[in-house]
């Protein structure tokens, strides 16, 4: 609600049955914001049926050209964020996406802890780019991208474990991927020893059926793009299954090729973070928690995050 704009916008909030009282304050802001606000609230949680929530909820109800995106736990950071990147899409109509440079926060105090950019300047990327992992190294709440991608669903991207790396595949299908380096949008993250690393450590089988999904995936891709980016896939599926042994500890998989000479061309600090992995993993999550605290005890700057005077009902 703060972002200032030439053009009108809307906000589509879908709630998939949370019992915290999230959708009270879901129902407020519809009611205070009627022009802007649509707010899709369910009563059994629809994600663990197995529904694909955009296609199924959103998707009929959505309108106009552009759709930027905002999970639950990030948030923006920056008035003009869906400006510029609206001023980018039109001055640069070849292009059929935007990411943006973002911070990463602390989840408890908002504290930033790290910028998360990949240029300094405003950049065009190709669909090479996105294979090569481009939906990763962007913050997913940076996307803004052509509402029309929605109405192509690709096998590869309907069967994908995840949204961030297919889309803007999908994207680079139809044009080209804009990136602006302006710092706009925050993704919290937890500031105790859990990660998504460990928790995928602790979950083997879980981990493993993500791992082969994601590879299914990159297969239903190699042949929906004819097999033309077949090298730069197949480097992606190595990088997963060698990701996934890491973290289920599997020394003789990753003795075998090509694993092995991806290791021995790590550097020497990805080396060693392996190494802790296989070997200490307990000593990595300590030493990963220390860094986190020292990052924190350096940082003296808060965000605030917009809440207005008029709005004393809401908990900042």
């Amino acid at each position: 609600l703060m972002q200032e704009t030439s053009f009108r916008y809307m906000v589509y909030i879908h709630d998939d049955a949370s019992t915290d009282g999230t959708q009270d304050i879901i129902r407020e802001y519809a009611r205070r914001y009627p022009d802007k606000i649509v707010a899709v609230l369910q009563k059994e949680n629809q994600y663990s049926k197995g529904v694909k929530i955009v296609k199924t909820f959103l998707k009929p109800l959505l309108r106009g050209k552009y759709l930027a995106m905002c999970e639950g736990d990030d948030f923006w950071i920056h008035e003009e964020k869906l400006q510029k990147q609206y001023d980018f899409m039109e001055q640069n109509p070849e292009c059929t996406f935007c990411g943006h440079g973002g911070l990463t926060v602390n989840a408890d105090s908002s504290k930033p802890l790290g910028k998360n950019t990949i240029s300094r300047e405003a950049r065009i990327f190709t669909i090479e780019d996105a294979i090569a992992g481009l939906g990763r190294k962007i913050l997913t709440n940076s996307f803004f991208y052509r509402l029309e991608i929605l109405d192509d669903q690709p096998e590869y991207r309907v069967i994908a474990p995840c949204g961030d790396y297919p889309l803007p595949i999908c994207c680079a299908e139809k044009g080209k991927l804009g990136y602006l380096p302006d710092i706009m949008s925050a993704y919290r993250v937890t500031s105790n020893a859990q990660s998504v690393t460990t928790a995928m450590r602790s979950n083997t089988a879980y981990r493993k059926r993500y791992t082969e999904r994601f590879d299914a995936m990159l297969t239903a891709l190699d042949s929906h793009t004819e097999n033309r980016y077949t090298a730069l896939i197949e480097k992606e599926r190595n990088r997963i299954w060698m990701n996934y042994y890491i973290q289920a500890g599997d020394r003789k998989a990753l003795a075998q090729e090509p694993y092995a000479g991806i290791l021995r061309g790590q550097s020497f600090r990805k080396r060693l973070v392996t190494f802790l992995e296989l070997n200490c993993p307990g000593v990595l999550a300590a030493v990963r928690q220390a860094l986190l605290q020292h990052r924190l005890r350096r940082t003296n700057v808060r965000i605030d995050i917009h809440n207005p005077k008029d709005e004393p009902w809401m908990n900042p």
